[in-house]
């Protein structure tokens, strides 16, 4: 039997292992599913149930095969809706120096509320960032930004500036629905060796 996977966006893009059982003896067969499609072999006849233990942004979810029952000799053709995916988080990374100006290439990390890292994702060329993942309805949830990996800064006004970590809270998010938050701020660092003008650009960025 070869069981067609879909989401509401179209065929299901994950690899993952489905299962299905047997509705009349409970044997169960486990398939890889690529490119949304499972084929199994050695089936009993009869109708089946399967179990998707969810991949990527798409919930668990267990149901019947629809439009399929094997039949001895034959090749069955089915389907299952996969139907709940997690809610997702979208936003901007900015200069908190200078909040016009983007950062490319920012750390964008997700807590919960009991600060369990759930996503992380890094900014765009334009500075966008979209955390996304199997994300239930909840609140508390925190936006942490940091540096790009391995450097610390970024050329701003032809210097090389130092920055830390910013953060946004509380955000909360809705199982299927986007959250946008907005700019992030990465904060100027203060550190001892930042250059002069880029804290009297942070400082001229706050007036």
């Amino acid at each position: 039997m070869t069981v067609y996977l879909f989401t509401p966006d179209g065929r299901l893009r994950s690899t993952t292992p489905v299962t299905i059982t047997s509705n009349q003896s409970g044997q169960w067969w486990t398939a890889t599913a690529r490119d949304g499609t499972a084929v199994f072999k050695g089936l009993y006849p009869g109708a089946y149930t399967l179990k998707f233990d969810g991949a990527g942004v798409w919930f668990a979810r267990t149901g019947a095969v629809q439009r399929a029952s094997v039949k001895p000799g034959q090749m069955a053709f089915g389907k299952f809706d996969i139907t709940t995916r997690g809610g997702w988080v979208t936003g901007n990374v900015v200069d908190g120096g200078d909040p016009d100006v983007t950062m490319a290439g920012a750390q964008v990390r997700l807590f919960d509320r009991a600060g369990q890292l759930v996503a992380s994702s890094v900014s765009d060329a334009d500075g966008l960032f979209s955390l996304t993942g199997q994300l239930a309805s909840q609140e508390g949830m925190t936006v942490v930004v940091g540096p790009k990996a391995n450097s610390g800064g970024w050329m701003q006004g032809g210097m090389w500036c130092k920055f830390s970590e910013g953060s946004l809270e509380p955000v909360g998010i809705t199982t299927g629905e986007e959250t946008y938050v907005g700019d992030v701020e990465l904060q100027r660092s203060t550190d001892k060796d930042q250059p002069e003008q880029c804290l009297a650009n942070a400082r001229a960025g706050r007036r």
